[in-house]
C-alpha cells in the first residue's frame, strides 16, 4: 500500500514538472504567431488582451472552488470543468467559418496587419 502511495507522489510531481514545462511555451509561441499574423503591434495588442483571460480564469476557478467543492467534490468539479471545454470545442466548431483571405493588391496586406479588414470586404 504504501508503495502506490510514493508511486502517486511520484507521478503527481512529475506531471507538475510537465505542466510547468508547457505552460512557458505560452509566452514563447503565442506572442511570436500573433505578430506573424497580426504584424508586431497588432500581434503584442491581441496576446495582452488574451493573456488578461488567464487572471479572469484564475478568479473563475476560486470562486468555482470556493462555492462548489463542498458540494460536488473533485470529481464533480473535473466533470463541470469538462462540460465547459466541450461547450467551447462546440462553439469553435460550429460557429466560426475559416474563410481564405485573397490579397489582390499590396495595400490590402498593409490593410489586414494593421486590423482594418473592413477595407477587404468592401472592394
Amino acid at each position: 500500500m504504501e508503495d502506490r502511495a510514493e508511486t502517486q507522489k511520484m507521478l503527481f510531481a512529475a506531471f507538475v514538472c510537465i505542466s510547468f514545462n508547457l505552460e512557458g511555451a505560452h509566452f514563447v509561441l503565442v506572442p511570436t504567431i500573433f505578430a506573424k499574423l497580426f504584424g508586431p503591434q497588432g500581434g503584442l495588442r491581441v496576446f495582452s488582451i488574451g493573456f488578461t483571460f488567464i487572471a479572469t480564469a484564475s478568479f473563475i476557478n476560486l470562486l468555482v472552488l470556493n462555492l462548489c467543492l463542498d458540494r460536488i467534490g473533485f470529481a464533480g468539479i473535473q466533470y463541470l470543468y469538462c462540460s465547459f471545454s466541450v461547450v467551447s470545442l462546440s462553439i469553435l466548431l460550429f460557429t466560426f467559418k475559416e474563410q481564405k483571405v485573397t490579397i489582390t493588391h499590396p495595400n490590402h496586406l498593409k490593410d489586414l496587419r494593421s486590423g482594418l479588414e473592413t477595407s477587404l470586404l468592401a472592394k
